[in-house]
């Protein structure tokens, strides 16, 4: 090899290292940052103001539904069977009731039974608690009774101070649901008014 030679090679060896040292001067290694977020683990849920409105606090008061339904039954009846009753559909507790002519059937008049749903609207229920509310006049809600699970759906038990009043004018019935927190326990908690309606009426 001549000096010529050698001079050209030797460029070339200068030219390829300079060329390797550009490459690994622009080679940047990325660490991972230990304050960034990891996809993988889950977000804390931040606390909305639905969670605070459903821990809404009780408090004394005095509840009056009055509902919206009112139906034409026997103008003598005997009630056979009554509760308190959730509707999961509808998200409403209703009274239902059943009223029959069981005074004065007899061989030519046979028994009749006539069952009516009586809506009782404001009323809320609390799936965690199983407490059903409503709101007061006072503006605090008021428990008026409590959801029991049972091994075949459930009941409702009243609070101990709520009762539900039946009216009756000539089979003409009306239902209102009442209940004072403040109040003593009631002995019935259902309540059938039929000759004192008539006579408020006449005094209102």
């Amino acid at each position: 090899m001549n000096a010529l030679q050698f001079h050209r090679h030797l460029r070339k060896l200068v030219a390829i290292t300079l060329a390797a040292l550009t490459v690994l001067a622009t080679v940047v290694i990325i660490s991972p940052d230990a304050n960034a977020a990891d996809p993988a683990t889950p977000k804390k849920k931040a606390r909305g103001s639905a969670s605070a409105h459903a821990s809404e606090r009780t408090g004394n008061g005095i509840v009056r539904i009055i509902s919206p339904d009112t139906e034409q039954t026997f103008a003598q009846f005997e009630i056979v069977s009554q509760r308190l009753y959730w509707s999961r559909h509808s998200q409403q507790l209703t009274a239902d009731i059943t009223f029959s002519n069981l005074l004065y059937s007899s061989r030519n008049l046979r028994r009749e039974d006539e069952l009516y749903n009586f809506r009782l609207p404001g009323a809320v229920l609390d799936p965690a608690t199983g407490l059903i509310t409503a709101r007061a006049s006072n503006g605090n809600r008021v428990v008026i009774a409590r959801y029991v699970k049972q091994v075949l759906g459930g009941s409702i038990r009243f609070a101990p101070y709520a009762y539900v009043t039946i009216f009756n004018n000539h089979g003409r019935v009306s239902v209102e649901l009442v209940a004072n927190s403040g109040g003593a326990p009631v002995d019935l908690h259902w309540q059938v008014r039929g000759r004192e309606l008539r006579f408020r009426n006449l005094l209102d």
